[in-house]
Formats: C-alpha cells, structure tokens, sequence
C-alpha cells in the first residue's frame, strides 16, 4: 500500500467499511482508507498560521508593554518613596508625583494632600506627638502622665506700647516673624512649643520624647533665642520697627504632661505648679531689669555648666515657701572671663545681703560693686531696697 507523505508524520489513518446492497450480490463490501493527516492539513496550517502572527504581534506589542510597565512603575516608585517618607515624618514639602494614567495622577493627587494635611498637623500639635500618631497608627485621645519636665515661658518686654499705634497686618506679619525664630532654636534643642499666648511663648523640654539632658538643653535654648533674638532685632530697626526685647523664665519640677479639653478639640500641654512658677520667674524679670531668670532647681540640676549670678529669695504669688532666684548669663564653655568674675563678685555680695542686709559692711560692699559696675541692675534694685529698709527704720525710730 501506498502512503501519502503526509501520513508518515502522524501514522494514523481513518478506515471506513460499507456494505453494499445490490441484486445478486449480498457480500460486497467497500472499505476506504486514508491518512489522518489528510483530514487535519487545513486545520495544522491555519494553526502554524495563527502561531506566526501571535509571534509576531507580541514580537511588535513587547517595547510597547515594556514602555507601558515603564509608565506605570515610575510613578508607582515615587509615590511607594512618598509614603515611606510620611512614614518617617518627612514632610518637607515636594513637587507631586504626576501621571497620564488617570488612576495613578489620582493616587499623586491624595498622597500630595495627606503630605499637606499632615504638616498643616504638626503645626498644630507636637510633631514628636505627630510622629508617634504616624509610626503605631494609633489616634490622639484625653489623657496624660506625671513626669520631670523643664518649663520656659517667654515674653516681649512693653509689647502693647510698642505695637498698640501700629498697623494691626504688620503687627502681625512681625510677630509671627519673631515667634519663628524662638520656635526654631526651641525645637532646635528639643524642646516642645505648647502654645502662644498674646506675646508670650510657652514651651517644655523631657515631653513627649524623653531627655535626659533637658534642663541643659533648655538652658542652652534660651541663650540660642537671645542671641537670634537680637540679631531679627537689628532687622527690625533697618525696617522701622520697634525691637522685640524677650524676657524668659525657667523652672525644672514634676507636672501632669498629656492631652486635655474635649474629644472634639484638645491640646498636648503640661499642668501643675512647676508651669505656674517659670510664669511667675518670667514676669519677675521687670522687677530686677534682668532677661532670664532661673530657678534654684535649674540651676542644681545643671551643676557649673553655666554661668549664673544670685538675684533674690522671694515667695511668688501662690506659693507658700521661699526660692532663690538667678541670671543665667551664658555657658561655661563660651563665657567671657570679665562675666565669671563679676558673677562671682556679685555673688559674694548676695551673700553678704543675704546673711545680713541691713549691716553697714554689706552696704559698703554694694556700693563698691556698684562703682565699678554703675548700670547693673540687679545691684541698683538691692541698692533701692537698701535705702528704702533704711528710710522705714529711720521713720520708724
């Protein structure tokens, strides 16, 4: 038998047998037989043709796909980079992911407002607060603890006499101005900035991140705002606008530190007395002409870090026992050699005042301190109160 040359690629065949009826004949039958290929050659051609253009419609869509991936993944990228970066709370703001897939300029669009919504938030709250709310996901609820914070209140000496005739936007404009830069060297030495309160700068250190040097910290703070303080007041007098003389106060204590008001509007600050008596020590600066008072707890808890003189040993308003007052004047690693010795001379009055202010040898020792530094005005209150114990002594006589 005969095979087409086809049929020797499969080597199957389909066979067929009729019977055939015809008269006189009752056993003829008719068998066929052909190859299986023959029956299957359009379709395998067809097929092999199919198969080419397959492979060459992806052989031409392929750099299409490729440049398609490449238009997708390339935003995806930046914006998985936007997220971990808001994740890590660094909300600087940058230029927005952008896309000409509809989704994806969608998705640029949120994640370029949360970045927004989230550093309008920190303006508001603590970024330390801010952070931790980010990092466990969790949500801000009323609440606090007690704990060891360092507590600065800050204030624009004779600020409604500077500022009462002025232009209302410029007063403004200016103090927010001045209130950047002490929240900048705040935050700069880790402190936490609660709240303004008219001119005044309420702030703590040790809250709500932990700080096991904050009074140092705090200490060096204010010295960091005084002297940015005096140079935006150099800007200030080339623009035609009064200084901003700051006056701070500093106490270290335990206060209740955490989130009060209501569950529609609250705020992350601290209670107690340790904040009332760094309010009290800041007004107590008009008293003494001086700019930072400190106390005694401060100056104990940063040990000879810094330079401080004596002022006073008052009761403030509100509290029962007495406390010694002092000047921070600057760090002990920077200060000037005529600072330390005039501090430690005045201390040597102070204390002379101290054991007994009414003798004359305390009178002359002031005096002789007040020779040779005739506009210190811590001496120059003493001196007063020194004539005005006098004259009531002599009255009284």
């Amino acid at each position: 038998m005969n095979h087409d040359s086809r049929s020797k690629k499969s080597g199957y065949y389909v066979a067929a047998v009729h019977r055939l009826e015809t008269a006189g004949s009752a056993n003829i039958r008719m068998a066929m037989v052909a190859p299986l290929d023959e029956f299957y050659a359009q379709i395998i051609d067809e097929r092999r043709t199919l198969f080419a253009l397959a492979l060459a419609f992806v052989g031409a869509t392929l750099p299409f796909a490729f440049w398609l991936g490449s238009l997708m993944a390339q935003p995806l990228r930046k914006l998985a980079d936007e997220t971990d970066a808001i994740q890590r709370f660094e909300i600087t703001e940058r230029p927005r992911v952008h896309s000409v897939i509809a989704e994806i300029e969608e998705l640029g669009r949120s994640v370029f407002t949360m970045r927004s919504v989230v550093r309008s938030f920190a303006s508001f709250i603590p970024r330390q607060i801010v952070r931790q709310l980010i990092e466990t996901g969790s949500s801000l609820s009323l609440g606090g603890s007690r704990r060891e914070v360092t507590v600065l209140f800050t204030d624009v000496a004779d600020f409604t006499a500077k500022t009462e005739r002025a232009d209302p936007s410029q007063v403004m404009i200016h103090t927010s101005r001045y209130f950047a830069v002490l929240s900048d060297e705040i935050m700069r030495h880790q402190g936490t900035v609660d709240k303004y309160i008219g001119d005044a700068v309420m702030a703590f250190w040790n809250a709500p991140a932990d700080d096991p040097d904050h009074t140092v910290n705090a200490c060096r703070a204010i010295l960091a705002c005084l002297a940015a303080n005096e140079a935006l007041n150099q800007e200030f007098r080339r623009e035609g606008w009064p200084p901003y003389d700051t006056r701070f106060g500093l106490h270290v204590g335990d206060a209740v530190v955490g989130n009060i008001g209501s569950s529609d509007r609250m705020n992350y600050t601290a209670l107690g007395a340790t904040i009332n008596l760094a309010s009290r020590l800041e007004g107590l600066n008009k008293n003494y002409g001086t700019r930072v008072l400190v106390s005694a707890a401060v100056r104990a808890s940063v040990g000879d870090r810094f330079l401080f003189r004596s002022v006073d040993s008052i009761t403030p308003k509100g509290f029962a026992d007495a406390i010694e007052v002092s000047e921070l004047s600057g760090e002990m690693a920077h200060a000037d050699e005529a600072d330390v010795a005039m501090c430690r001379r005045w201390d040597e009055v102070f204390a002379a005042i101290a054991q007994d202010g009414a003798a004359e040898t305390t009178r002359v020792r002031l005096s002789a301190f007040l020779h040779d530094y005739p506009k210190d005005s811590v001496a120059l209150f003493h001196a007063q109160r020194f004539r005005s114990a006098a004259r009531n002594a002599g009255a009284a006589a």
